[in-house]
């Protein structure tokens, strides 16, 4: 049905009334897969799956038409292609930040610990192949929030430097932290 309409009347359509966004939606969906499919392999590794990167592509189709003017040199296919691309890399970004990477490169308690064939789980948990996830949160909820913090992001793989900037602590702290921290957990 779109291939009767310009991009134009689509979108003066569309202003005039919500009902036909799903036939601006039915011309441009192929578009928005095409993007998806080609940033995903990026974005996998950081925890997103294709649906998620098709969102963000429905959410910048539905953007643009409030921004795009027909009075523009552009037509409304480049203007969302060039859309789509910043709002990728805008995400991209945004996930790269020290802020986000904590989210980003998680490493679940159940993960072995490198050069070694226990979890992280089993360690802290100090029992074998039968632990209780409660041990752990008991261990968690023992902690102040800083030690909680500190534990999470150390267990992730953060360097001492690294917690200091995303925490904002001095890194003498975060040192005197992750020793009574290991102390604790021997004790556990």
């Amino acid at each position: 049905m779109y291939k009767e309409f310009n991009d134009d009347e689509l979108i003066y359509m569309v202003k005039e009334s919500d009902d036909i966004f799903s036939i601006l939606y039915e011309k441009y969906h192929p578009l928005l897969n095409k993007y998806a499919h080609k940033y995903h392999h990026i974005f996998k590794k950081m925890g997103y799956e294709i649906e998620d990167l098709i969102q963000v592509g429905n959410m910048v189709l539905y953007k643009t038409l409030n921004f795009y003017s027909n009075q523009s040199e552009n037509l409304y296919y480049t203007y969302l292609n060039k859309a789509l691309i910043n709002a990728y890399n805008a995400l991209y970004r945004r996930c790269n930040t020290l802020k986000y990477k904590t989210l980003n490169n998680y490493i679940s308690y159940d993960n072995t610990v490198p050069n070694s064939h226990y979890s992280y789980l089993e360690i802290l948990g100090r029992c074998d192949k039968t632990y209780d996830y409660t041990n752990i949160i008991n261990f968690k909820n023992s902690l102040s929030f800083d030690e909680a913090s500190i534990f999470e992001l150390k267990i992730n793989g953060y360097t001492t430097k690294e917690i200091s900037i995303l925490l904002n602590l001095k890194e003498h702290f975060i040192k005197n932290c992750v020793t009574i921290i290991r102390k604790q957990a021997i004790y556990m």
